[in-house]
């Protein structure tokens, strides 16, 4: 979705800069927390038309936030490195390269363990889609069937999502062509640096950012850094619209906004389909379901958190097991394995175009935070699981899916040190799930004997039949 920034008549004053610091400084600590489960690195594209601004607006972005204390990486323009002989010269193969440079950078930089902070991308995934969009309607160069298929590949969920936020940055030819002739001896324009060229470029760029609105595309946003005359802007106040906006990304992804339910009076593992219809029913609302900020539903004994969760099965028959690190936070599942990987459902999850399918964006985002090398081929709700036992189980409903895949599944390299062991992962025949029930958490033991058939160890039946 295209959102305008409309920038300041003036610059900053020195305590807003202080105040925006400090901000940034507060959601930094917040990334760093043991219990953050914001997924790092945030990755921001800078796209637009030449001569727009960009690159300055980089520089001065990648300086703050180092200076605040972030861990940064800023790779160099795909466009400003040098490129084969004659490259520049074939704009569709140009701008497949830079998009594959920059798809290139997101995949390495997402496997770094430490992770960065933040990952800045002077042209990215969305910039392919504004010049493709360019060389099809403006330049009659490639098909639509070829821009369609080479934008559905730049903006594949895998990759597409890794990206947190897009700023674009338009100028009118005018500005542009002004920038471009104060730093040069000659005034003569160029393939690119003309009038038509620009304003074609500029319209292309706002009309593929108009098709972006999927539940796992980042957030777009339009700063037009044309002069005019009478108010000029400078770099600095362009800048401070720009981090302004991160810090509100940072603190909307620190506080994660939940997917809440009334508390359902079902117990345990159910399975019962019309039961679960109702209860999807309730949660979907008519399309108005509730969201609470996670402060606020960890305090909460009004709602449940919705947390679906996957358990995987391959090919072979086998299902997914994990065996948790002696160290983990919960001092209750250490050392305990699970046969399910899933976490909270999040307003960022909802697609108003389809609300059914929240449970389902949630689970591939989950998926792809936590697992690398699989392939979803189908997702299929089987249960929830309603666990009053704790105070842990009381605050969520857990919706349990069966989810088909292919592929080796490995655990990413940042939640191997946070949760898991290396080499902990494994799959499991049904007999030999059984054989470790006692070893499982809580409601992979319930999962288990709810599908199949296995008696629920003994400890673990105390709580469920009370005197």
């Amino acid at each position: 979705m295209l959102t305008k920034l409309p920038l300041p008549s003036g610059s900053p004053s020195e305590e807003e800069l202080i105040g925006l610091q400090n901000r940034l400084r507060a959601s930094i600590a917040l990334l760093n927390a043991e219990d953050s489960e914001v997924r790092l690195p945030v990755i921001i594209e800078f796209s637009g038309s030449p001569k727009s601004g960009k690159s300055s607006i980089i520089n001065i972005i990648t300086h703050l936030f180092k200076r605040v204390g972030a861990a940064v990486a800023a790779p160099t323009e795909g466009a400003s490195l040098r490129t084969p002989p004659g490259l520049r010269d074939d704009w569709l193969s140009f701008n497949a390269w830079s998009g594959c440079y920059a798809l290139q950078n997101i995949l390495i930089d997402c496997h770094e363990n430490p992770p960065y902070h933040f990952v800045i991308l002077d042209r990215g995934l969305f910039d392919v889609a504004g010049w493709m969009e360019f060389l099809c309607h403006a330049q009659k160069r490639i098909t639509d069937e070829e821009r369609n298929a080479i934008t559905a590949f730049f903006n594949l969920d895998a990759w597409m999502r890794r990206e947190n936020i897009v700023f674009l940055f338009t100028a009118d030819h005018k500005t542009s062509l002004e920038r471009e002739q104060n730093s040069k001896l000659i005034d003569e324009t160029g393939s690119v640096m003309n009038e038509k060229t620009l304003k074609q470029l500029q319209d292309a760029y706002e009309t593929a950012a108009r098709s972006f609105n999927g539940v796992s595309q980042p957030k777009i946003f339009h700063i037009d850094t044309s002069q005019a005359q009478s108010a000029p802007v400078s770099f600095q106040q362009i800048a401070y619209v720009v981090a302004k906006s991160i810090a509100d990304l940072l603190e909307d992804l620190s506080a994660q906004v939940l997917l809440v339910t009334r508390p359902v009076d079902f117990k345990l593992f159910n399975r019962d389909k019309d039961v679960i219809a109702d209860t999807v029913g309730a949660i979907l609302n008519e399309g108005k379901p509730q969201f609470l900020r996670r402060e606020q539903a960890e305090k909460s004994r009004q709602f449940q958190q919705i947390v679906p969760y996957a358990l995987l099965k391959n090919p072979d028959g086998r299902y997914f097991f994990a065996k948790r690190r002696s160290e983990t936070r919960r001092a209750d599942l250490q050392k305990r394995g699970t046969i399910l990987v899933g976490g909270h459902a999040e307003q960022r999850d909802w697609d108003p175009e389809n609300p059914a399918r929240v449970f389902e964006h949630c689970l591939r985002r989950e998926l792809d935070e936590e697992l690398i090398g699989i392939s979803i081929d189908s997702i299929k709700q089987i249960g929830f699981i309603n666990d009053d036992r704790n105070a842990m189980g009381k605050q969520h409903l857990a919706f349990i899916h069966e989810v088909e895949v292919g592929g080796k599944a490995l655990i990413r390299r940042q939640a191997l040190d946070v949760e898991f062991g290396r080499g902990s992962n494994e799959w499991l025949t049904r007999d030999e799930i059984a054989k470790r029930m006692e070893t499982l958490d809580p409601w992979s033991q319930l999962v288990a004997s709810g599908l199949f058939d296995v008696p629920m160890p003994a400890p673990a039946q105390m709580p469920l039949f009370p005197a």
